[in-house]
């Protein structure tokens, strides 16, 4: 299975009672007795996606936003490290700043090359004969982050990030 990225749609009141009581946020996200928060998971690619982010904001395309394993933390941890949380404001800034990115702008960030070479997850970027594949695979997953956080967005939510 390997490392994923999860992201959860947190209502703003709720958001912020988790925040005053981290041990409650792993229960909130994975309990069978409560009602789970929204999800969606960009599987494998968390890491290609933001590093394709990062290579676009430092060209000035877009602002560094780091939707993905960036943001302030919970005070909690899961297998793979830190669970961050996102602001509705800062919500609403990550979809508007991926949803203005068209997918020739988006691919303007994917440097297979330079992936492989900062070892970025998964360790697929070097195959040059599936550069164009793994773009896709890549560019299907991101759709779904815009998506997600459009939807929080609108309906002023925050967010709970994990890699698990």
């Amino acid at each position: 299975m390997g490392m994923w990225g999860y992201l959860h749609r947190v209502p703003a009141d709720r958001l912020s009672e988790l925040l005053s009581n981290p041990s409650q946020i792993e229960d909130e996200l994975y309990s069978f007795d409560v009602k789970r928060l929204p999800e969606c998971t960009v599987e494998k690619t968390w890491n290609a996606i933001e590093f394709i982010l990062d290579r676009l904001a430092e060209s000035d395309r877009i602002p560094l936003i780091g939707p993905l394993t960036e943001g302030e933390k919970t005070g909690i941890a899961f297998d793979y490290g830190e669970c961050w949380f996102r602001t509705p404001a800062e919500v609403k800034q990550i979809a508007d700043a991926l949803g203005g990115l068209s997918k020739e702008e988006f691919k303007k960030g994917y440097m297979p090359n330079l992936m492989t070479k900062h070892n970025v997850y998964p360790n697929i970027w070097d195959r040059e004969e599936d550069y164009e594949e793994n773009f896709e695979y890549v560019w299907e997953w991101y759709k779904g982050l815009v998506e997600f956080y459009q939807e929080a967005a609108a309906k002023g939510e925050g967010m709970l990030l994990h890699i698990g």
